[in-house]
């Protein structure tokens, strides 16, 4: 499970009430794709959700010039998944 103090370690400079703004869609997503049963995967998953945002501090980007929204997690999560 994906727990508050694990994002604090993760992402020491972002602020708490932040981090609790995605735990639930992170272990969603997580129970969604079976992640739990294989730990490499969870943290992967974590780990490049993480850096992607920014910490979870961007949830906007611009890519080429158009402004897209990353819709929390499951963009990540499914390529993630795929490789299982």
């Amino acid at each position: 499970m994906i727990t508050l103090e694990l994002l604090q370690a993760l992402c020491p400079k972002t602020k708490k009430t932040v981090l609790e703004g995605y735990l639930e869609p992170l272990n969603t997503v997580a129970q969604y794709y079976d992640m739990y049963d294989n730990m490499h995967r969870a943290a992967a998953f974590i780990a490049q959700t993480a850096h992607e945002s920014g910490g979870f501090n961007f949830v906007k980007g611009e890519v080429d010039g158009y402004a897209i929204t990353q819709t929390r997690a499951f963009n990540i999560a499914r390529i993630i998944g795929s490789f299982s």
